[in-house]
Order: C-alpha cells, then structure tokens, then sequence
C-alpha cells in the first residue's frame, strides 16, 4: 500500500472516530454500496480520482452524516463545524479572566475545553465556570454559560470533542473564565468565532 493510501485510509478511519458520540452516530449513516464506493485492490490513482477514490469515499460520508444531523436536530441549517482556535490560560487567584475578546458583531462557538487543579490548594468551594461578557476584560454584563465545576470533585477534565454542539457567547459578547478559588487552575479552551 503507497504512503499516500495509508494516509487516506487513516484519515478515514479518524473522520468516522470524530463522530462517535455526535448526533450524526445516533442516525444510521448509510454510505452508497456499489463498485464506485468500496475500497479494495485499487491502483495508485483510483484512490484519489473518479467517484470509487478515498475522497468520494468521505465526501459521501460527510454528506450522510450532515443529513443526520439534520434529521436529528431538526435543523436544515445546522452544519458540521470543527473549531480551530485554542487558548490556554493559568489564573492563580479568583477573578474573571478573560478567553477570547470581543470582535465586533461576532459570536464565540465552543467546541471544548479540558482543565487541570492543583490538588494542594483545592476546597470544597472552589469553582468555575465559562461566562460571556458585553465589555473589554470581563467587564459589562456577566453571564454564565456553561456548567459550574467544583475542583474537590473534579480536579481534571480533557477535551475530546472538535465539533460544535451550541455552547456559545451570543453575538457581540466576549468569553471569560469566572474562577472562585485561590489554586491555581490550568483551563484550555478549544473555539472558534465568527
């Protein structure tokens, strides 16, 4: 198998991974059978061109999959959208600290974000949490947007998830962490804003 194959083959192994957990894996995804869409002893170049290559292959499941998600929420408009940007921040006392500014109009989309405490400093009142704020640095009208965490009970959590699932600013507003505690948290963020 070329190098070029095994990539292809890879990718789409990671393409259908992306999805576990997704609405787009609660519908049945149904990708058309036929010569045209099944991978077996292909030549070189039948792996990138005409509709039987890797890149028919996946652009037939991304379109089923957009159909599910569709089906699932509802939505027509709903699309996949996989976020682009991190930012990782390490606030050592209780404040709000400020994630993604404001940018005109534009609305902060949340994919994920993973967090770490340290254990040493930890009480069974420190929290925090994600907030959107209307102001420069966290100032203006502050609200939360997203589930309180108490660091006695879970001191980490990753983040697993690329895709956007409606965890957002709203338009025109900013994105800070509110913090309670005094230890140091370790809180990475994994956005996109448009």
């Amino acid at each position: 198998m070329s190098n070029f194959r095994a990539t292809a083959a890879l990718a789409g192994v990671l393409l259908v991974g992306a999805f576990a957990g997704t609405a787009a894996a609660q519908q049945s995804i149904q990708v058309p059978d036929g010569n045209d869409t099944t991978l077996g002893a292909k030549a070189d170049s039948a792996w990138t061109s005409g509709s039987g290559s890797v890149v028919a292959l996946l652009k037939a499941f991304i379109s089923a999959a957009q159909a599910a998600v569709n089906v699932n929420t509802g939505n027509a408009a709903a699309a996949l959208h996989v976020c682009g940007s991190h930012i990782t921040i390490n606030p050592t006392t209780a404040t709000d600290t400020q994630l993604v500014a404001i940018s005109g109009s534009q609305t902060v989309y949340v994919c994920d974000y993973s967090f770490s405490v340290n254990g040493a400093a930890v009480t069974s009142s420190d929290a925090f949490y994600l907030e959107s704020n209307t102001s420069t640095a966290c100032g203006g009208t502050l609200a939360q947007i997203d589930t309180e965490w108490f660091a006695a009970t879970t001191p980490a959590k990753t983040d697993a998830n690329p895709f956007y699932r409606g965890l957002n600013s709203g338009s025109s507003n900013g994105v800070c962490l509110h913090t309670t505690q005094s230890g140091t948290v370790s809180f990475s963020l994994v956005y996109d804003r448009y």
